[in-house]
């Protein structure tokens, strides 16, 4: 047969075959949801089972039929056009591109997400591309498979980049993740990459590059008229790189990382070569994009933790001052840089941990100081702010990092900047849990990542503060660095479990009750029960919070 002109039998044998586990792979760990059907429209990955939240499973749903006649359509114009199509299904975006064998269409590859999630002029030009890649890897499978092609090798590269990029990001460092992507382009490709990270003054500062490679002949900055002249995946404009400080001009391409929460990046290629290699590394960053999101939330999530430990301990009305500057320390800690905290009442300064700058200047362009102001009610006013130490920009992570301590800080500054009696400061410090639980709820719902809540009712007899924080401490011991854990306003104590579906919260909760009746070297709970609630991000905290409570009291021995 002529290998030019392939069949749809060929594509469904080649997924069937080498590049099933490579295809799989990197199904089940983007970001999107991925289907490819053959020329007459039959789905070829939707048998195979595999991880992947509610979008996903539904995308999966929708290609596993084709019964959408917008879909369809969306299809049959792609193969027939040999070009990318775009259709949108109710909530989810579907981008198509053409698998092409020889002068005709073998297949489609599907791209999906969720509307709600999609930047109309930015992710449909992601997922057009990383179609046409995945579609471009396949073709030259087909027209090569019998040789040991670079095709295949290019989707296994691709998957163990996402494994990577998972890995690395779980550990919360946007420069970890970037490194990860420039050494896997060296290793690979040959290639020499540069990662430049934008400051809060709008310049590009080099932050990352390969292990041991020498920066002669490399800008240290630079500014966005530099980068505008810079062509985006193409060699630059004549003379543009040679002015902006490169030593090797003549073959510089410049793709940016459009993060949605994390700071924007930038990665400066030299030697790319051809077209395919710079799709190739245009689909990288484009992966690595989502990665650095997420390593932006869990260095948050780290944060709130840190500060959390030193609040919920409940001080006391003389202790606040020094929990209040442990919280700001641990600012200081994230963020490289010297955190202050001022909450004022009237005309009269009630805390100031560290003072902020008189005049706020800059250098070179770029803010000494930054600040959030922090709602703690009509009565007093407080800011939290952060000056860079010597040696260090500000980027858009720290004003992050700042945001998240403020919104971790202001409803306890709100109940001990008063000076509260101790009993109604444990009431209103214990609901700061409840407060941060939601915060957490709505971030989870931007992420669309599961949540889950555990209540364990304690009953009257185990109420004491003293009771209450020891089974907190010990739990804290049990479970993992990423989870929370504190005492409800109702004085209940509650585990927030964070991108846990309910059915592995329920094996949580199954470990608690059997702590809890096991009694090992704590106090008794003998009236304790047990709940569980979780949300996809489309519930109320409040609503899930109450719903845990009620199943824990009707598990207890006072129900």
């Amino acid at each position: 047969m002529d290998r030019l002109q392939t069949s749809a039998s060929d594509l469904a044998e080649l997924v069937r075959s080498s590049v099933l586990h490579a295809l799989l792979d990197v199904r089940d760990r983007l970001p999107w949801s991925i289907e490819l059907v053959d020329g007459s429209l039959t789905p070829l990955l939707a048998s195979h089972s595999g991880s992947g939240g509610p979008a996903r499973s539904r995308v999966g749903r929708l290609a596993a039929d084709l019964t959408t006649s917008s879909l369809r359509a969306a299809a049959i114009e792609c193969m027939r056009a040999l070009e990318p199509t775009f259709v949108r299904l109710g909530r989810v975006a579907v981008s198509c591109s053409p698998i092409r064998g020889g002068r005709r269409a073998t297949g489609v590859v599907l791209v999906a997400t969720e509307t709600a999630t999609l930047d109309p002029l930015f992710d449909r030009a992601q997922m057009s591309r990383l179609g046409l890649w995945i579609a471009g890897s396949l073709e030259a499978q087909l027209a090569s498979p019998s040789t040991d092609d670079a095709s295949e090798s290019e989707l296994h590269r691709l998957a163990s980049l996402l494994k990577i990029l998972k890995r690395v990001s779980a550990r919360g460092s946007e420069r970890q993740a970037v490194s990860s992507v420039i050494e896997a382009i060296s290793v690979w490709h040959d290639i020499e990459a540069r990662g430049y990270r934008r400051t809060l003054g709008g310049r590009y500062h080099l932050e990352a590059s390969l292990p041991g490679s020498s920066r002669k002949g490399t800008p240290s900055q630079l500014n966005r008229d530099t980068l505008t002249s810079l062509n985006v995946l193409a060699s630059s404009a004549p003379g543009s790189a040679e002015q902006a400080g490169f030593a090797h001009p003549l073959d510089v391409s410049v793709v940016p990382v459009r993060s949605a929460s994390a700071t924007e990046w930038c990665l400066v290629f030299r030697g790319t070569g051809n077209a395919r290699l710079e799709a190739t590394l245009t689909v990288y960053c484009d992966l690595l994009a989502p990665a650095l999101d997420e390593a932006a939330a869990v260095e948050a999530l780290r944060l709130t933790w840190a500060i959390v430990e030193h609040l919920l301990p409940d001080p006391g009305a003389q202790a606040f001052e020094s929990a209040a500057r442990q919280a700001v320390d641990e600012v200081s800690r994230a963020t490289r840089g010297d955190a202050w905290l001022t909450v004022s009442a009237g005309d009269g300064r009630v805390l100031t941990i560290r003072s902020p700058q008189t005049n706020p200047r800059e250098e070179n362009g770029e803010p000494q100081e930054i600040s959030v102001t922090l709602d703690i009610g009509p009565l007093c006013t407080a800011a939290l702010g952060l000056r860079p130490r010597t040696g260090f920009v500000l980027t858009q992570r720290e004003m992050s990092l700042l945001r998240v301590a403020g919104e971790t800080l202001s409803p306890w500054l709100e109940s001990v900047a008063g000076r509260l009696s101790v009993a109604n400061e444990r009431r209103v410090v214990s609901r700061s849990f409840d407060q941060l639980i939601e915060r957490q709820a709505r971030n989870a719902a931007t992420r669309r990542d599961d949540v889950s809540v555990i209540v364990i009712a304690l009953g009257e007899q185990a109420r004491l503060p003293d009771v209450a924080q020891e089974w907190i401490g010990e739990i804290r011991r049990r479970i993992r660095p990423t989870d929370l854990t504190g005492r409800l306003a109702s004085g209940d104590i509650g585990i927030l479990l964070l991108e846990t579906p309910p059915r592995r919260a329920h094996c949580v909760a199954h470990r608690v009750q059997q702590l809890i009746a096991s009694g090992q070297g704590f106090s008794s709970l003998p009236d304790a029960g047990v709940g569980v609630a979780g949300w996809s991000g489309t519930q109320p905290a409040g609503s899930v919070v109450g719903e845990a409570s009620a199943r824990a009291v009707a598990d207890s021995g006072d129900a």
